[in-house]
C-alpha cells in the first residue's frame, strides 16, 4: 500500500512502446524537430523540446522530473542569469505586478507544454497503449487504499474491458509537461483518483510517492468505542504512525489525510474488522497459530498460502497491492495477537 517497486526495465519497455505507438515524429534527419502546428514552432518550448530531451521526461524519477521542469521553465524565460522559481512564478500569476519578467511564460508556450505532452491523445484516447501500460505496471489494487481491485480485463477475443485509472501524482494543471511521465501514472482507483486527490497539489517534501518510498509508514489498529444498542462491543479503525523522524511523520499523516484512510476505512468496522475481531472472540488463545498450523500440518500448502485462503490477503508487505485489504488485514491480526499473547495494547 501507498509504494511501488522501482523497476528501470519496466521503463524502459515503457519508452520503447511509447516511440512504437505515438503519432509523434521527429525530423528524420536530425531527430531533433518535432512536427507540430505552426502556432507552437515560434515558441521556446519548441525550440526547448528535442528528441532525447523528451525521452527524459518520459523517464525521469520524480526528482529528476522537477529538475527538468525547472531547466524548461527558465529556457522559456529566457533571462540572463535568471533560473525558474515555481513559488515566483505563482506570485507573479497571482498579481502580475511582481516578477515581471515572468510574462515570458506566455499562454502560448503553456499551451505548445499541452499539445507535447497530451495525455488525452497519447494515453487516455490510445486505448491499446493505456491497456499495455496497465498490463506493465502489474498492480491488482488501487495504490493508494488498498481496498479497489484495479485489474485490468480484456475478453478472450482481446476485446478491452476494464483497467485501473492513472494518477497523475504532479497535478498535470500544475505540471503540463509530466503528463506522459511513467512515475507520474501511478495506477489508481476512481474513488481515490478522481474524487479524494482530484487536482489536490502533491509534494514530496508533505506527502508519499510510491516510488520514492518503501515503506507506508503507518500501521492500522482498533479501539474500543462503546457497545450498540444490543449490547455488542464496536470497534473503531485508526492509524498508527510508525515512520521515524518528524519530517517523514508529518508526511505520512498529510498522505493519510489526502485519502481520508482512516475515514475510509472506518466504514468497513462493522465489515472486515467485525470478522477478525469475532474470529478472535470464538477462539481464545493464539487461535491464529493454531488455525494456520491445523491446516499446513495437513496439507501441502505454505504459511502465505494458509493466509491467502483463510483471510483473502497476502503476507509480504511487497505483494500488499496483489489482494485487497491485505495490509489492514495483516496490521489487525498482528494488532489482535499482541493483545491475546502478550498483553499489548
Amino acid at each position: 500500500m501507498w509504494t511501488l517497486k522501482l523497476n528501470p526495465a519496466k521503463v524502459q519497455q515503457y519508452a520503447q512502446k511509447f516511440w512504437e505507438q505515438t503519432s509523434y515524429t521527429f525530423n528524420k534527419k536530425t531527430q531533433y524537430k518535432m512536427k507540430v502546428p505552426k502556432k507552437y514552432q515560434g515558441t521556446r518550448a519548441f525550440k526547448y523540446l528535442t528528441r532525447p530531451k523528451f525521452e527524459e521526461f518520459l523517464v525521469a524519477p520524480p526528482k529528476k522530473l522537477l529538475n527538468l521542469h525547472s531547466e524548461l521553465f527558465t529556457y522559456i524565460l529566457n533571462v540572463k542569469g535568471k533560473s525558474f522559481v515555481q513559488k515566483e512564478w505563482e506570485e507573479y500569476k497571482a498579481d502580475n505586478k511582481c516578477h515581471s519578467e515572468y510574462a515570458a511564460i506566455t499562454d502560448i508556450e503553456i499551451e505548445a507544454i499541452e499539445h507535447f505532452f497530451n495525455y488525452k491523445s497519447q494515453i487516455s484516447d490510445n486505448t491499446e497503449f493505456s491497456y499495455y501500460i496497465a498490463e506493465l505496471l502489474n498492480t491488482n489494487t488501487c495504490t493508494y487504499c488498498n481496498r479497489q481491485y484495479t485489474l485490468t480485463v480484456r475478453t478472450t477475443e482481446g476485446k478491452r474491458l476494464i483497467r485501473p485509472e492513472f494518477d497523475h501524482w504532479f497535478a498535470q494543471s500544475r505540471y503540463p509537461e509530466f503528463a506522459l511521465s511513467f512515475y507520474n501514472l501511478i495506477p489508481s482507483c476512481s474513488f481515490c483518483n478522481s474524487i479524494l486527490k482530484n487536482e489536490k497539489e502533491t509534494v514530496l517534501d508533505k506527502h508519499i510517492h510510491p516510488y520514492m518510498d518503501t515503506d507506508a509508514g503507518f500501521e492500522f489498529t482498533y479501539n474500543f468505542i462503546g457497545k450498540d444498542t444490543d449490547g455488542k462491543n464496536l470497534y473503531g479503525v485508526d492509524c498508527n504512525i510508525t515512520a521515524v523522524g518528524i519530517k517523514d511523520k508529518r508526511r505520512v499523516k498529510e498522505t493519510l489525510e489526502l485519502f481520508r484512510i482512516k475515514e475510509v476505512y472506518n466504514a468497513h468496522a462493522g465489515l472486515e474488522l467485525k470478522d477478525l475481531i469475532d474470529l478472535a472472540t470464538a477462539n481464545p488463545g493464539d487461535y491464529i497459530d493454531e488455525l494456520v498450523n491445523h491446516v499446513l500440518a495437513n496439507t501441502h500448502l505454505t504459511k502465505e498460502d494458509v493466509f491467502r485462503i483463510l483471510f483473502g490477503v497476502e503476507t509480504l508487505p511487497n505483494r500488499y497491492l496483489n489482494r485487497p485489504f491485505s495490509k489492514f488485514k495483516m496490521d489487525i491480526i498482528s494488532k489482535i495477537h499482541d493483545i491475546i499473547i502478550n498483553g499489548k495494547k
